[in-house]
């Protein structure tokens, strides 16, 4: 047999591999219990570039996937505080999550805390202990993770979770190849193309108003090659403004996306509000104000929370309920000894559907009209507005 028809055929069964894990049952032994070729315990370690709102909700969908398959005892998992970071998480797993599989390690949590020095010292620390042996498996969660472990200077098997774009980032080398195997970075090639397609159907705007960080992961973040690719196509024109989003607070951060929204505001006619550290539900009032200002109609990149809290609209997703089953299919497949860089990367959103705020739309004048709000799986009729949840002391 060619050497090329040997791939094909090898290609073929990892992914029929993959695919039987979607069905219920067939990655278990006759008694239900989930099977592993190593035989152990796989130990597991976690690494983030820093807090981000999806973090929490991506881990979270992560790990209700796996108890849903059968790696995890079923447990509920710690409340979610008011603080966007994880490591409320990672601490309950490690000191009270039940599995005969998987060993979530205490002291193999890294934050960088959006800091390029602590990024490189945890950077360092982290190569040197996986190539000690001492880890089976590691998340990297966001660019910034991802980057920092896609590569060759370690082969332990490497989770990429909730990138804007491994593929532009440099994390992989396209959609169906990661180029190396011992990474697997789920991608959806044409999320934010979609998204700009249908706002641009919606609202025809001319100018398109994007805020983001000019460096190679600020402008992964934002999608600034795809919003390029789609304004070619229906001819409009981009109008940029950069703010910091790593190396600062968020609060620091923040305070330049709203100078970037007053600066753009009476000069564009819709915004696509891009995935950065300074847009949060604690900044959104003084962040969306000059926009409502100048009636500006605008699009959130990351999801009906931020309609919610007062952009226009979105793509609506109730939870990363879907995401987390991938990622803890993905899990399963390295566990039974499939390669990471084997395993199918693309993942498509089960069903494409709008969240709408009727309140901002009338204050911005804009009429969306009844097939629009017959399209629409959430619908908010006010602009929600944040409020800090009070300190329980201690009793």
């Amino acid at each position: 047999m060619a050497y090329t028809d040997t791939r094909r055929w090898r290609i073929f069964i990892v992914i029929l591999v993959f695919v039987l894990f979607l069905l219920p049952g067939v990655n278990q032994a006759d008694d239900g219990t989930p099977t592993t070729n190593q035989g152990k315990k796989w130990r597991v370690g976690y690494l983030q570039g820093g807090a981000y709102v999806d973090y929490p909700d991506q881990l979270r969908a992560l790990l209700t996937g796996l108890m849903q398959m059968g790696w995890m005892e079923p447990a509920e998992l710690p409340e979610q505080p008011e603080s966007i970071e994880t490591d409320y998480i990672w601490q309950w797993l490690s000191a009270r999550s039940s599995s005969d599989f998987i060993e979530f390690v205490g002291d193999a949590y890294w934050n960088n805390g959006w800091k390029q020095e602590t990024r490189i010292r945890n950077q360092g620390a982290i190569i040197e202990r996986l190539n000690r042996g001492d880890l089976d498996m590691i998340i990297a969660m966001g660019t910034w993770a991802g980057q920092d472990l896609a590569n060759d200077s370690h082969s332990v098997p490497t989770m990429v979770m909730s990138t804007s774009n491994p593929v532009e980032s440099g994390i992989i080398d396209s959609a169906a190849d990661s180029g190396r195997s011992h990474i697997h970075a789920k991608v959806d090639p044409l999320r934010y193309i979609r998204q700009l397609e249908l706002f641009h159907d919606i609202i025809d705007f001319q100018v398109l108003g994007v805020v983001y960080e000019d460096t190679v992961e600020g402008r992964t973040y934002s999608a600034l090659s795809d919003i390029e690719t789609v304004a070619g196509q229906q001819g409009f024109s981009i109008k940029t403004c950069e703010a910091p989003h790593s190396g600062v607070s968020e609060r620091v951060a923040a305070q330049g996306v709203a100078q970037c929204h007053r600066q753009l505001a009476p000069e564009i006619d819709a915004l696509y509000i891009t995935t950065h550290h300074g847009i949060d539900k604690k900044y959104m009032t003084e962040l969306m104000e000059p926009l409502l200002q100048y009636k500006v109609p605008t699009w959130s990149q990351r999801g009906a929370e931020e309609v919610e809290y007062g952009a226009l609209m979105s793509s609506a997703r109730a939870d990363f309920l879907d995401v987390g089953m991938f990622q803890a299919r993905v899990m399963a497949a390295i566990m039974h000894g499939v390669l990471p860089g084997e395993i199918p990367q693309i993942y498509h959103e089960p069903k494409e559907t709008i969240a709408f705020n009727l309140k901002t739309a009338q204050i911005i004048e804009f009429n969306p009209g009844l097939d629009l709000l017959a399209a629409a799986d959430q619908i908010y009729e006010e602009i929600k507005k944040y409020v800090k949840h009070p300190k329980v002391e201690k009793q």
